[in-house]
């Protein structure tokens, strides 16, 4: 296995501290604020901004102002999509695919990597790159929190954090089969027409995560 890209950061630290890894997928740079705002109004503070439209980056760097939230670029496939992000702030690269050259770039930038996968063999081809976490999607599709145990019982090596599908009603399910964090984007914000709502929502989670690690 290659040495992992990095081995500690803020953000990591975070992701694994805080568990919920907040995905904003928006066509608008300001629509992606305002929900990002109406998430860290509720206690999230690892939001990623995926890279989709042309103006994403402003998005990534307004956001970075908030010091105590870690901003991540999420949908990265190109060199140069992770370059702009990273020059506006971004702490932490997000890629649907195992792409060398982003590896082989964040390795060099010593910034954290996190990379898609749906088996098990993606999943660990992954790890040997020393890629630091590892996204299983569409998470509820492949077979929600059983698919994530089953992946961790021959490999509790990796670091795994479900997302498509994760929710309210089940993120702690796949804390519980070892995820080290859920992404969860949609069930913050499909359904909902004003950003209090978005707030609301967020707080929810957040305690019913708090109440869940006190009963650890």
């Amino acid at each position: 296995m290659a040495e992992s890209i990095i081995k500690k950061s803020k953000v990591l630290d975070a992701m694994e501290k805080n568990k919920i890894f907040a995905v904003v997928r928006t066509d608008k740079a300001q629509k992606s604020i305002d929900i990002s705002k109406a998430l860290i109004d509720g206690g999230i503070n690892i939001i990623e901004i995926t890279m989709g439209y042309d103006d994403a980056s402003y998005a990534i760097q307004e956001l970075s102002k908030y010091e105590e939230v870690s901003i991540a670029a999420g949908s990265v496939i190109t060199a140069e999509q992770a370059e702009n992000a990273l020059s506006a702030g971004a702490k932490l690269v997000v890629s649907p695919i195992l792409e060398m050259r982003l590896v082989k770039l964040c390795r060099a930038k010593k910034i954290p990597i996190v990379t898609g996968a749906a088996t098990p063999t993606e999943a660990y081809e992954a790890w040997k790159l020393g890629v630091n976490i590892i996204k299983i999607f569409p998470a509820k599709a492949l077979g929600g929190p059983n698919y994530i145990k089953d992946i961790l019982t021959p490999m509790p090596f990796l670091h795994l954090m479900p997302t498509g599908g994760v929710d309210s009603e089940n993120f702690t399910d796949y804390l519980d089969s070892g995820a080290v964090a859920v992404g969860m984007g949609n069930a913050f914000y499909a359904d909902e027409t004003d950003f209090s709502s978005i707030t609301k929502k967020a707080k929810n989670v957040m305690n019913k995560l708090n109440n869940y690690l006190e009963n650890k």
